[in-house]
């Protein structure tokens, strides 16, 4: 098999790869948790722009299950787009690959 074949078949995986983590990271919530404390309790909000605006969206008390689960997609959402940016790169050397 030629080089040029087997870098082709890496790039079009590559790609593959990449459509994959852009759709799932499309799923995921943008912004970070930001808390706030309150008299009595911590509240969590959602912080994102849209625009130039700034969007803040309260979603539960420090601890709740819902803010664990906002957490863990954020966290899911930053590994993601840190692959998805290797992918890229990775991709870009390829490309260079095929044109000599």
């Amino acid at each position: 098999m030629r080089i040029k074949e087997i870098v082709s078949k890496e790039l079009e995986k590559n790609q593959m790869k990449q459509s994959v983590f852009k759709e799932e990271i499309d799923e995921l919530p943008l912004g970070s948790l930001v808390k706030v404390k309150g008299k009595s309790s911590v509240y969590v909000y959602l912080k994102y722009r849209e625009g130039t605006n700034v969007i803040s969206k309260y979603v539960g008390k420090d601890g709740d299950v819902l803010v664990s689960k906002m957490e863990m997609d954020i966290r899911r959402r930053k590994a993601l787009e840190s692959k998805l940016k290797e992918l890229k790169e990775e991709e870009e050397t390829m490309l260079k690959m095929l044109k000599v």
